[in-house]
């Protein structure tokens, strides 16, 4: 509900609530839409490829007003505003694996850990209920893990699919860790 009051600009009991556009996911869309999906085709995943998570980029704006949102006027988008993601899925640990190289531009170092996350991604098809993408990281590049399902792939088994992957690439798997909290 909160969705829909969000995307119509009622938030009773509030102060005034500028509507925003709103896209559903998961248990709150009603296909089931999942996250990533999502992601892609609101053009989220391509600031990660510039190494940008911030403002509204011509892109972003295009991938947005591109996709009809759920609850919101099509076609419009606020610079300051944005838009809302609502969704319920069951819990997601988000697993971070630190790659770091000795001799290597960003660049290349950068283009290797794609790979690796590629390989690793049950998208790419690496490890069943995990999702991956490559981050620039001030120490090298981290390759950010969405494990959907942990009984199904365990954060061990997705920490030696990167390790024997860095090393076929000739990379160092420097730390690993959780950036949320664990149910």
């Amino acid at each position: 509900r909160i969705g829909q009051k969000l995307g119509l600009g009622d938030l009773s009991g509030t102060p005034a609530v500028p509507a925003v556009p709103v896209y559903f996911y998961g248990a709150a869309h009603k296909e089931g839409r999942p996250l990533a999906e999502l992601r892609r085709a609101l053009g989220y995943f391509g600031g990660a490829a510039k190494g940008e998570w911030t403002g509204l980029s011509p892109e972003l704006r295009a991938a947005i007003t591109k996709l009809a949102p759920d609850v919101g006027t099509p076609g419009e988008v606020d610079d300051r505003r944005g838009v809302a993601v609502v969704g319920a899925v069951p819990w997601v640990h988000n697993y971070n694996l630190l790659i770091t190289a000795s001799g290597l531009d960003h660049a290349d170092l950068m283009t290797r850990c794609r790979r690796i996350a590629r390989a690793t991604s049950a998208r790419g098809g690496g490890l069943a209920e995990v999702e991956t993408m490559a981050l620039p990281h001030e120490r090298g590049v981290e390759v950010a893990c969405n494990l959907l399902d942990a009984s199904t792939t365990p954060p061990s088994e997705v920490r030696a699919k990167v390790l024997e992957l860095c090393l076929s690439e000739g990379l160092h798997l420097d730390s690993d860790y959780f950036t949320n909290k664990r149910p």
